[in-house]
Formats: C-alpha cells, sequence, structure tokens
C-alpha cells in the first residue's frame, strides 16, 4: 500500500513544495515499512532541499533498520550538499551498523569534500569496528 500526498505553493519568483510517500509492504516472505520525504524551495537563483528516507525491512532471516538525510543548499553557481546515513542490520552472520556523514561545498568549478563514518560490522562471526574521516 502506497499513501502519496502533495503540498505546494508558487508565487511570482517563488516555489515551495513539500512530498511524502508512505509505503508498507507484506509478503509471505518479508515485510517493509517505509516514509520518503522532499522539501524543495526555490527562489529566483537560490534553491534550498532537504530529503529523508526511513526504512525498516524484516524477514525471516534478516532485518535493517535505516535512515537517510539528504540536504542540498545553492545561490547561482554556490552550493553545499550534506548526506548523512545511519544503517543497523541483523541477521544469522553477526550485525552491522554505520554512521556516515559527508558534506561538500561548491564554488564555480572548484569543490571540496569531506566526512566521516563509524561501522560496526561482521566476518567470519567476529565483529570489528572502525573510524575512518575521509
Amino acid at each position: 500500500e502506497v499513501q502519496r500526498s502533495k503540498m505546494r505553493a508558487e508565487v511570482g519568483r517563488a516555489f515551495a513544495q513539500i512530498i511524502e510517500e508512505r509505503r508498507v509492504r507484506v509478503t509471505a516472505d518479508e515485510a517493509l515499512a517505509e516514509i520518503i520525504t522532499l522539501l524543495d524551495t526555490e527562489f529566483d537563483d537560490s534553491m534550498a532541499a532537504v530529503g529523508q528516507r526511513i526504512t525498516a525491512l524484516s524477514s525471516e532471516t534478516e532485518a535493517l533498520a535505516e535512515t537517510v538525510d539528504t540536504l542540498n543548499a545553492a545561490v547561482g553557481d554556490v552550493s553545499a550538499q550534506g548526506l548523512v546515513k545511519f544503517t543497523l542490520s541483523a541477521n544469522q552472520s553477526g550485525v552491522d551498523a554505520r554512521y556516515s556523514v559527508a558534506i561538500r561545498g561548491t564554488v564555480a568549478q572548484a569543490y571540496k569534500e569531506t566526512g566521516f563514518f563509524l561501522e560496526l560490522y561482521t566476518v567470519n562471526g567476529v565483529q570489528r569496528t572502525r573510524f575512518a574521516i575521509l
């Protein structure tokens, strides 16, 4: 089952909208629940957008929970983007968890990026951790 809603306004050079989609699906093999949301604005040469996806998925042998957040802001050829993702999974082999952040700034054609992640993961039944700065 899918429910979709959209709210939109526009006056002159300004525009704003919110789109939301909610989805549930159950089969003989798995159950899924998901919400996707987008907020979007524009005024002349500037824009801002925020997106979010929240997912829960379960089956007989696996479970997954995930959130993904995206952000964008731009005025002309100057922009910034961000991504935050948090994923947890469990199955018969073990558990995995990862939290990651990535950001990028652009001016004209030049850009800089940075980010980091934290991770807990399973290899051959042994849990390991790592942390990285990009």
